[in-house]
């Protein structure tokens, strides 16, 4: 019969409220279960196998996503691994050059330590190769423990610095788009004031990815009025760029929008401010007013408001034409353009 020790007791589940770990010990032999049941077999087709090593033999994946535990949380596991004379749950590993790479269960062998200072463990060796050991550290802390984005993009960054890959290596390892990781990634390049305040929720992953444009210090300026004043994504990027903020002049009644050439900026800047974003007007007087409306767009999510605004207003649907013109900043964010349009390759 097997004891699922999160919340059957009241202690451990106060210390856990937050969804931090799960433990999975015998009831029968109050023993750590002898068989992996989270751990995939790695498609080298080696058996994996139970071995004891010395605790320096052992090391922490650098890309081993890590949630700090709480000190009540902690002291639990150590109690539980006193009690148990072995770790709280199974510790997987695989070997990794002169070492063994933990991939799962760091905090089991941490709360061992207390217990026994000095000497060996028992742990689940798997020959995985590299991309089979990201997926298997990320998917396995994913399940148990409650990860932000942040501590998420902090393992994808380690990741690619460990293997010295590309965002392109690190989306295949773990089946997602490119262009998933290159936005994650874009939260590493906040002030540790900023994250803080994007790990509490007071600031969202778009205000986030905006603010990782500026230097920390003109961060943390913007993030603080931003929780202050409660702008959404629209008003922080006017803030933050205020050259391209609109004056608010509108058009009277009945006033032809183009009758002179004056009136272009004046619509420039009306558009401005319906749009929450700068609306350039390269139209040509001498061909008959003729030309194009360019209206920049940094997320999916400002694209789609501004499409469904027009399709909500506009009486004619022919009126609306042109192209789109999208930057691309490198091969990794190429790639995830791709990737974003056809969704079942492999980029």
């Amino acid at each position: 019969m097997l004891i699922f020790l999160r919340r059957n007791i009241n202690s451990f589940n106060r210390a856990l409220k937050e969804g931090s770990i799960i433990t999975i010990i015998s009831a029968q032999k109050h023993s750590v279960i002898d068989m992996s049941m989270i751990a995939p077999y790695p498609q080298s087709g080696t058996a994996p196998k139970k071995e004891t090593h010395h605790y320096d033999m052992l090391r922490p994946a650098p890309y081993l996503p890590r949630k700090e535990l709480d000190t009540l949380a902690y002291d639990h596991l150590v109690d539980l691994s006193s009690d148990l004379m072995a770790p709280a749950g199974e510790i997987i590993a695989r070997p990794f050059k002169d070492h063994y790479e933990i991939l799962f269960g760091y905090d089991y062998l941490r709360a061992y330590q207390e217990v026994a200072p000095r000497g060996q463990v028992l742990v689940s060796l798997y020959h995985y190769s590299d991309r089979e050991a990201v997926r298997v550290a990320f998917e396995l802390s994913h399940n148990h423990y409650n990860l932000s984005v942040m501590e998420v993009a902090e393992s994808y960054r380690a990741a690619l610095a460990h293997f010295e890959w590309k965002n392109a290596d690190l989306a295949r390892a773990l089946n997602l788009k490119p262009s998933t990781i290159c936005n994650r990634l874009k939260l590493t390049e906040l002030s540790d004031e900023v994250k803080t305040l994007v790990k509490a929720g007071k600031l969202s992953l778009e205000q986030a990815k905006t603010l990782s444009r500026l230097p920390f210090k003109e961060q943390l300026r913007f993030a603080k009025l931003a929780v202050q004043h409660d702008w959404d994504t629209r008003q922080l990027y006017k803030k933050i760029h205020p050259s391209w903020k609109p004056k608010g002049v509108l058009l009277k009644e009945g006033e032809s929008a183009i009758a002179k050439d004056g009136d272009l900026l004046r619509l420039e800047q009306q558009l401005g401010d319906i749009l929450a974003c700068p609306v350039k007007l390269d139209i040509d007087k001498a061909k008959k007013y003729t030309g194009k409306m360019r209206v920049p767009f940094f997320s999916i999510s400002e694209l789609s408001g501004f499409v469904e605004r027009i399709e909500r207003n506009s009486k004619e649907e022919q009126r609306w034409k042109g192209e789109i013109h999208l930057t691309v900043d490198g091969l990794d964010h190429l790639d995830g353009i791709l990737a974003d349009i056809y969704p079942k390759e492999d980029f």
